[in-house]
């Protein structure tokens, strides 16, 4: 199938995603050793979706047009260095 012989719903394209995710392993397992890092904290779960909805469309390369970016970045930097 040529994927992009045609164009696609949203329905489409998202079953297509879940299709393509199906044998995945589940992150949220506790199986994947080194792979994923599971707290068992939902709400710790739910922070980190909403965080990474709020900087998914921005290009952190770009710091001059995304001043978050390098922000963020010092928070890190700044967080590793007391650790």
């Amino acid at each position: 199938m040529d994927f992009f012989a045609k164009s696609y719903s949203e329905e489409e394209i998202l079953r297509k995603l879940k299709e393509y995710a199906s044998e995945d392993a589940e992150p949220h397992s506790s199986r994947l050793f080194s792979i994923a890092f599971e707290t068992g904290l939902d709400g710790l779960r739910e922070i980190a979706h909403r965080a990474l909805t709020t900087f998914a469309d921005k290009n952190k390369l770009d710091f001059l047009e995304f001043p978050s970016a390098i922000k963020l970045e010092k928070d890190i930097v700044d967080v590793a260095r007391k650790n």
